[in-house]
């Protein structure tokens, strides 16, 4: 353990690790990097139920995974996301390690199962437009015990949106043969042809965790000031609510880029999260600041991670670089906004291309 980190999880709060082949589960890998100023964000009574989780899920899985954190709120929680991007390692190891059965139930397992071993096959249509596929654990519902990942697959690039439709169709129902409401994968149609030319779908997925009848949509690249434009194309209801419009002109001013997500059946619903990415961390903690003001934030909740974002670098261990990734922002047309932070971990290999604000610290 470095010098600087608390080691306040004891061994017996984690659960076996994952077969020797596949190295140390992420658990360990969390209490690796379990520094003073990330116990504040993540208490250890909350890395509970995580342990439970993480402890099934070997490093070689993954290059990139991290904690969700909600803002506005004063109680602890963490919801987990892990992105798996390498179809063979995924493939062995969802042949060879069991205790994966333990936080994907069944049937998903069986068919997320299927879905990779497509994914590494050459002559699969469906599996080669797959690049990435993400999972996430919600914190209240691993606090009832309850391990069911939602689901999300990132197309690759410069793939006609005809074929990302077809991939989709298939993907979710092979995942979720129950269904969506009619009409939502022509609504996918739109979604995607109303784009600038600049903007792309990045993720597609479903909040399995969540049992909604809906696909979710993650939208990146669009072009400033163009989400309320693309709002109104795509017959968003809400497009020009008060409170969403002012609170977008705040997200330009700070951010360097807004990415965006929604929700769609045969139309598009209610609900939308904006995705705020900093070029520093001083522009990130502004905007914070500027939450705070306007009470989306709490005040003690912001003082804990401008202490943390404080103590990241561009340092990194042999596996691990720690990070701020961006602030979410979800809308809600009767509740207004609500607030979250993701932290992220990432191989040094990958963090180029992934870690988007400039930390403070310096080695």
């Amino acid at each position: 353990m470095s010098e600087g980190q608390t080691d306040v999880l004891s061994p017996a709060a984690f659960i076996p690790e994952p077969q020797p082949e596949f190295g140390h589960s992420l658990a360990a890998a969390i209490q690796a990097h379990y520094s003073p100023s990330l116990a504040q964000l993540v208490p250890a009574h909350t890395l509970t139920r995580l342990a439970l989780l993480t402890g099934h899920l070997p490093q070689a899985l993954t290059a990139f995974w991290g904690f969700e954190l909600p803002m506005n709120m004063a109680e602890s929680s963490s919801d987990f996301l892990i992105c798996l991007h390498q179809a063979d390692v995924c493939h062995q190891v969802f042949q060879r390690e069991p205790g994966l059965q333990a936080i994907i139930p069944e049937p998903l397992y069986s068919r997320l199962q299927a879905l990779i071993r497509q994914w590494t096959d050459p002559a699969d249509p469906t599996g080669q437009l797959i690049s990435n596929i993400w999972l996430e654990y919600d914190y209240d519902r691993m606090q009832a015990g309850q391990f069911h990942p939602s689901f999300f697959y990132g197309p690759k690039g410069n793939v006609h949106s005809l074929a990302v439709l077809m991939t989709s169709q298939q993907i979710m129902t092979q995942l979720a043969p129950d269904g969506l409401p009619d009409g939502t994968y022509r609504m996918l149609a739109r979604c995607m042809t109303m784009l600038a030319v600049r903007g792309g779908v990045s993720q597609i997925g479903r909040m399995l965790a969540r049992a909604e009848n809906s696909l979710r949509i993650f939208i990146q690249q669009i072009p400033t000031q163009g989400i309320l434009p693309y709002l109104h194309r795509i017959a968003y209801p809400h497009a020009d609510h008060p409170v969403l419009v002012a609170q977008l002109d705040c997200c330009y001013q700070f951010a360097s880029t807004v990415d965006l997500d929604i929700d769609i059946t045969s139309q598009v619903g209610g609900q939308l999260g904006l995705e705020c990415y900093f070029a520093t961390t001083e522009q990130a903690l502004f905007f914070l600041v500027n939450l705070v003001n306007q009470g989306l934030c709490r005040a003690d909740k912001y003082q804990l991670l401008h202490n943390h974002m404080q103590q990241l670098s561009d340092t990194a261990d042999e596996q691990w670089v720690p990070f701020f990734s961006h602030v979410k922002l979800g809308f809600h047309p009767e509740k207004g906004f609500n607030s979250k932070v993701y932290l992220g971990y990432v191989t040094p290999d990958m963090a180029p291309f992934v870690i988007q604000t400039r930390p403070i610290a310096t080695p």
